[in-house]
């Protein structure tokens, strides 16, 4: 890891170490600064982000000690980002919102919460894998449809809402997976979707509740199907 040089208001400069925990930093810096004292105590809002890190997860110790003493670990606060920029900065495009394959809408509002019907893995107007997991479908193919099951839901939720950026929260998301007697690995598949849900829509707003189950089948014979609810404004 590179170094670098926080300056403080004062003019004193202090380089960031890697402490014990895994996502924090600490910096030795001028004796007078008390061990233990957080970034946001001594910068305020002077630092904004270091090596992708926000201060509240820096620690401070004095010059000298050679070995930082073990902190509580801190999390970053959850961040927010908008869905348009976040999808952009992917180089992701959604696809044409899927149709229905039978007798439902896509989308259904009820006040502020929409439900999305489920998504299966169309691409193209074709399906990106049939059958039972890991039989016949991969582990990682799953998690692709997974991922694409959460595009053609995003671009349902376009069609209905206008904008992305209008939903507040993702309340809950449920996961079903195709699967083979014996196979308990839904929670990775179903991390396909929740991971891009955070990747577009930041901890804050993406981060949901989920149910991740295995079926003996789904409709087309699609190793997964998902559906979701948002909470909009």
């Amino acid at each position: 890891m590179s170094a670098c040089v926080i300056r403080l208001n004062q003019g004193k400069r202090v380089s960031p170490k890697r402490g014990p925990n895994k996502d924090a930093y600490f910096v030795f810096a001028d004796s007078q600064i008390p061990v233990g004292t957080k970034g946001t105590d001594l910068l305020g809002k002077h630092i904004i982000n270091i090596f992708g890190l926000q201060p509240e997860v820096f620690h401070f110790c004095p010059i000298g000690i050679k070995k930082c003493p073990k902190l509580p670990r801190i999390r970053p606060p959850m961040t927010n980002l908008n869905p348009n920029e976040s999808l952009k900065a992917l180089n992701i495009t959604l696809p044409d919102a899927p149709k229905p394959v039978a007798s439902y809408v896509p989308a259904r509002q009820s006040e502020k919460l929409v439900y999305i019907s489920g998504q299966i893995p169309l691409a193209d107007g074709s399906l990106l894998a049939t059958g039972a997991v890991p039989s016949k479908v991969s582990v990682e193919q799953a998690i692709e449809c997974a991922r694409q099951c959460t595009l053609n839901c995003l671009a349902n939720l376009q069609t209905h809402l206008g904008d992305l950026a209008r939903v507040t929260k993702i309340v809950r998301v449920g996961v079903f997976v195709a699967s083979d007697p014996g196979f308990g690995s839904q929670p990775q598949i179903a991390n396909g979707c929740s991971d891009l849900l955070v990747e577009i829509f930041g901890e804050s707003i993406g981060q949901h509740a989920r149910a991740a189950v295995g079926v003996s089948a789904l409709p087309l014979n699609v190793p997964v199907e998902i559906e979701f609810l948002f909470e909009v404004q």
